[in-house]
């Protein structure tokens, strides 16, 4: 039987750089109608594995000296967000042999859904939700997951959702109606990349940028509970989730800083997000 969503990343979390044979999909158009290749570059790929289903290569760019070392930051994102409960494609870790003048070390993120709209799309739906039944259905799931996306981020210092059009999407599956949610994508460029988190440049924890509308809707409740999940996440785990990543994908320096500032930044997120937990949302 094929395996659900649940399953698949049920069993990445336990992997870090399985020894899948990827293989490039023909068809590169996605689920998203308006689909946009990211600042890295990517394409659809497959493997036996996952029984007819898809996932995204990426990055494509070099990064020889490892000054950005995205494919290692996707693979630590989505690990945490499964810990604290915050909707993040499941992630694992490929090498690429055929990468010729391409990126070598890369990762390999699931398609969650068949059917995908992205933010530009459910943003501009979104603007007339009482003309329409559906978009008052996808307005009714905002609060909850803006909640939990925003404090997610400010955790990781995710600067690139801001109102980006396509690095947040809604995602569902035409056959079950129950299955839909907002989908945050593209950590690569969070955890102090650039050096951002160096001598303890993480202490700075400012609230993430994230969509007007999202920010405007927020569920205090569900707010606050994502802001304890984080914060209860023990040291350790945090750790062993940066520590278990090869040196070839991220170096241990720069391991140690992403490790030492995800476990400083748990205390600082309460006091940056305090202005959002008072707030009184319409």
């Amino acid at each position: 039987m094929r395996q659900t969503t649940q399953e698949i990343a049920a069993e990445w979390r336990g992997l870090v750089d399985p020894p899948y044979n990827w293989t490039k999909c023909v068809s590169q158009a996605g689920a998203l109608a308006d689909y946009r290749e990211g600042e890295g570059g990517g394409f659809f790929v497959q493997t036996d594995r996952l029984e007819g289903r898809r996932a995204y290569l990426k990055p494509r760019q070099p990064d020889v000296s490892r000054t950005f070392c995205r494919a290692a930051r996707e693979k630590i994102a989505s690990d945490l967000a499964a810990e604290v409960g915050v909707c993040v494609p499941p992630v694992v870790l490929a090498h690429r042999f055929d990468a010729a003048g391409e990126e070598h070390y890369v990762c390999v993120s699931l398609v969650m859904y068949p059917r995908q709209w992205s933010w530009a799309q459910v943003r501009a739906f979104l603007a007339d939700r009482g003309a329409s039944p559906v978009a008052q259905r996808i307005a009714a799931l905002v609060p909850k997951s803006a909640a939990q996306g925003l404090a997610f981020d400010t955790w990781l210092g995710q600067g690139d959702h801001a109102d980006h059009p396509h690095n947040i999407i809604f995602g569902y599956d035409p056959n079950d109606d129950t299955d839909r949610s907002f989908v945050f994508l593209d950590y690569a460029m969070a955890m102090g990349v650039r050096g951002a988190w160096e001598n303890r440049g993480y202490s700075a924890c400012p609230v993430a940028p994230f969509p007007l509308y999202m920010g405007q809707n927020l569920d205090r409740k569900a707010l606050a509970e994502t802001i304890s999940l984080i914060e209860s996440v023990p040291e350790s785990r945090i750790r062993d989730l940066v520590g278990r990543i090869p040196a070839s994908y991220l170096p241990g320096e720069k391991g140690a800083i992403i490790a030492d500032g995800l476990v400083e930044r748990r205390r600082l997120i309460r006091s940056a997000l305090a202005p959002h937990l008072e707030q009184r949302q319409p």
